[in-house]
């Protein structure tokens, strides 16, 4: 590669941070930081009628969630502080007589009438025939420059060596091509990725809110930021080998451009979740813990131990709750009473319960013991033996190991819980 690597993600705050949005941003990232080149990010806001208030804010603030990093972030590019450009540059076209102004005021340019080609970085060899195309408006009658044109002026400005897009901005690229050359200017490299397709393979929409589709709803339903990205960065890129897992940093040692992928990538909830419970589980249990503050109420003693037992079954962090809700507060529901309620069960209970009534302490060694010696007693095996204890300490017939549960609940927690039980049906019985 021979031109220093400088690429640009340059979103319109017409909406907020989308998922084909943010692929092509990490794309743009990825490559800048594999090749020790520079992503700067501009705000093509000219269509000010369509831009909502909190766009640019949006965009940044879930760039920065996914861990993207661009060199100008404290000097943004906005489109609409150069338009003085635009006109500049749109008036030396005229005055070469390769634009006019029109009738109603706009400037429009003279379409070159040939066949502009260029190897695709993706798609490789692209050929498109302009013969017929009309003349391409440059500054609108309102003095406002239009895509294509403001996208070549500040391309070319900006030092950008490389575009990386998608391909439904192909049609754009011979427009921009006869622009660049008009202007003397030199094109960059192109790059046109396929564009994310639903699990019903039809295109996914921005403005559809019936689905996912926003970086802000994964946030909001306890997906790991790491996790986004590195899902996102398989959705038209296939890294070597059969590793899926990446860090941010082994996403930028892996990445290699020629490996993006021009058939459609489908988006699947399900992978995402599965990648997110594989950084879930790579969490040590401090910074787990930290992440699990927002979801739950953190005035609950032996908490982090708690946390340690289901971290594994974690998809994202918005489960937490649920799953720990029995080993916090267990409340039995009628079927569970009923279960309990068999004669093997409140024997199971009543043993258990002297057992650990006489131990001085509840270490794992000593709780594996004293369950051996509870099935001896009771005649009872497996999930007949064990089903009882869990339900009347988690509510769950089944969960996280028994003997690490007994140990973090501890000899005072595990009497009152049962106690509980056993006082209930005593009182129900009378």
């Amino acid at each position: 590669m021979n031109k220093k690597v400088r690429v640009r993600y340059a979103p319109s705050p017409t909406g907020y941070l989308h998922i084909g949005n943010a692929r092509t941003a990490i794309f743009n990232y990825l490559f800048a930081k594999a090749s020790g080149g520079e992503l700067i990010v501009r705000i093509d806001d000219t269509d000010s009628n369509r831009n909502v208030s909190d766009g640019v804010q949006s965009q940044l603030k879930w760039l920065s969630w996914l861990g993207i990093e661009w060199t100008n972030i404290d000097n943004l590019y906005y489109q609409s502080k150069r338009l003085h450009m635009y006109i500049a540059c749109a008036d030396y076209l005229v005055r070469k007589g390769l634009a006019y102004v029109s009738d109603t005021g706009s400037i429009r340019f003279k379409t070159t009438k040939k066949v502009y080609s260029w190897i695709d970085l993706v798609k490789g060899p692209i050929s498109i025939d302009m013969s017929d195309s009309p003349d391409i408006t440059l500054i609108r009658d309102n003095g406002v420059a239009t895509y294509n044109f403001a996208t070549v002026v500040d391309d070319s400005l900006l030092g950008i060596s490389h575009v990386l897009r998608g391909d439904d901005h192909i049609s754009n690229t011979p427009k921009q091509l006869m622009l660049y050359e008009a202007l003397g200017f030199l094109p960059p490299s192109f790059g046109h990725m396929p564009l994310i397709l639903g699990p019903d393979r039809k295109k996914l929409s921005k403005r559809d809110g019936g689905a996912m589709q926003f970086i802000s709803q994964y946030a909001e339903q306890g997906y790991l930021p790491e996790a986004v990205l590195n899902y996102i960065s398989l959705l038209g890129w296939s890294p070597k080998g059969n590793e899926e897992i990446f860090s941010k940093e082994g996403l930028i040692s892996a990445f290699d451009p020629s490996r993006l992928l021009t058939a459609p990538a489908i988006f699947d909830p399900v992978k995402l979740r599965s990648i997110n419970a594989a950084h879930i589980k790579m969490l040590d249990i401090d910074s787990f813990y930290e992440l699990s503050k927002e979801w739950i109420d953190f005035k609950t003693p032996n908490l982090k131990p708690i946390l340690s037992l289901i971290q594994n079954k974690v998809s994202t962090l918005a489960e937490i709750p649920s799953l720990i809700n029995g080993l916090i507060s267990p409340t039995l529901n009628k079927d569970s009473i009923q279960t309990l309620e068999t004669k093997d069960s409140l024997n199971a209970l009543t043993v258990f319960r002297s057992l650990v009534s006489s131990a001085h302490s509840l270490d794992k060694d000593y709780i594996s013991i004293m369950l051996k010696e509870l099935s001896k007693r009771t005649g009872l095996k497996g999930f007949s033996l064990f089903s009882p204890i869990r339900i009347v300490l988690t509510t769950e017939t089944k969960g996280p190991d028994l003997v690490s549960i007994i140990e973090i609940l501890g000899k005072k927690t595990v009497l009152n819980r049962i106690d509980s039980f056993l006082m209930r049906d005593y009182s129900e019985s009378d």
